[in-house]
């Protein structure tokens, strides 16, 4: 384990000799607190500022960290401890992780163990063993591409919930890759820089949809008001025409049965689509399809909120002291850049967040199939294989392989 570590430290140096310029301090950096996570037995160093970019960049290069971290709020006294700091505001940031989001796929990458008797499982981690009821447990996270454009995908509606709900401009609004399973979004803006962390909290509730209240929109059964909920209306109302728009155009009748919504129901709904789904559209549809009624509008309200909802990470926005990785800084835990996706939609993990070149040979213990660049690899068991460097800090940083054979 130790000469694993080691080796990756040393291909970080190597990258940071080279590039560690290329890293983005954030604005106003000199009031910004810095922390970094080091290789050596996970020590972490806190209470670090620095005045320009070339000194953050010097400590970079000199002290090679596994994870380097910038405070969201602005201080007096950056180096002080938190109670003398002197908070002058923070960055609204959200962080948008895979971890937070319903995908299949998790039960064939991610691997959960208990420490207490050793039960092992696939998928989402329990809240306790289901063998001992023990709550200390392992996990094994890995990052694939459908996990990373679901996050991609939430990332897209938080902005659009930023812009048209909120009235924030998009210039300013970064988005920055994590490294390893997400994204991080930073707005700077003056009308937010003072929220408190109730504040923060009422805007994570409103994008994660968090008390919405049906109820209040079951006047789309009546058809003289369902026109100020079209699809182009703005806020929640809006969101909720296109989400049940989308439900109705593409559930199939067994989906909308595994809703608790009655058989003959679902049956009537997918039988009538697109007369159904015209309603949402202002077309010429003037009543519900027969049988469908409040407690099944409930429903599909209840999964448009949903579908139309921003996943993110309610603590990471609501901590106003919270310290965030640092743009095009190294992820420990795969060797990946924390790249800037200036273009969310076309940014490609695995091809624009790639550090490393060359090539290493490395013992894989075990490794689902997973992509680098434009090549496939995988999936391994026990085997000795000659990879691009990037894929072999990859799978020695998430301790799948070693470098050495061991």
């Amino acid at each position: 384990m130790q000469e694993n570590n080691e080796y990756v430290r040393e291909r970080f140096g190597e990258y940071y000799r080279d590039n560690a310029e290329k890293v983005k301090p954030p604005p106003e950096m000199e009031k910004r607190e810095y922390g970094f996570l080091l290789f050596e037995a996970g020590v972490m160093v806190r209470h670090k500022a620095f005045k320009t970019a070339n000194d953050l960049h010097a400590f970079i290069r000199t002290t090679v960290p596994a994870h380097a971290y910038s405070s969201t709020a602005y201080y007096l006294e950056p180096e002080e401890e938190m109670d003398r700091k002197g908070w002058q505001g923070a960055d609204l940031t959200f962080d948008v992780d895979a971890d937070h989001i319903v995908t299949p796929c998790k039960y064939v990458h991610d691997l959960w163990t208990c420490k207490n008797c050793n039960t092992q499982g696939k998928g989402p981690v329990p809240a306790k063993c289901p063998k001992c009821q023990g709550e200390r447990i392992d996990e094994e996270a890995w990052l694939c591409e459908i996990c990373l454009e679901r996050a991609k995908e939430e990332v897209i509606k938080l902005l659009d919930f930023l812009a048209k709900d909120f009235g924030f401009l998009r210039r300013d609004m970064t988005v920055c890759f994590s490294g390893h399973r997400g994204y991080h979004v930073h707005l700077r803006a003056d009308e937010a820089k003072n929220l408190d962390s109730d504040e923060r909290k009422e805007i994570v509730d409103y994008v994660l949809g968090l008390g919405f209240d049906t109820d209040l929109h079951l006047d789309l059964l009546d058809r003289r008001a369902a026109p100020d909920a079209k699809v182009g209306a703005s806020g929640w109302p809006g969101r909720v025409a296109r989400g049940i728009y989308e439900i109705l155009t593409e559930t199939s009748e067994d989906e909308l049965a595994s809703w608790d919504i009655n058989r003959r129901t679902a049956k009537t709904i997918a039988g009538s689509r697109e007369e159904f789904a015209s309603m949402w559209i202002g077309e010429k549809a003037t009543k519900f399809p027969e049988g469908v009624g409040p407690a099944t509008l409930r429903v599909l309200i209840r999964k448009a909120v949903e579908r139309e909802s921003a996943k993110v990470d309610t603590v990471v926005t609501t901590d106003i002291h919270r310290l965030i990785r640092i743009p095009e800084t190294l992820n420990g835990r795969t060797g990946f850049r924390a790249a800037e996706a200036s273009n969310i939609e076309s940014f490609d993990p695995f091809i624009d967040a790639i550090a490393f070149k060359g090539e290493e040979t490395v013992h894989v213990k075990e490794a689902p199939q997973f992509r680098i660049g434009n090549q496939t690899f995988g999936p391994y068991v026990d085997k000795v294989v000659t990879l691009p460097s990037a894929a072999a800090v990859l799978l020695v940083s998430k301790g799948k392989a070693s470098f050495n054979g061991e």
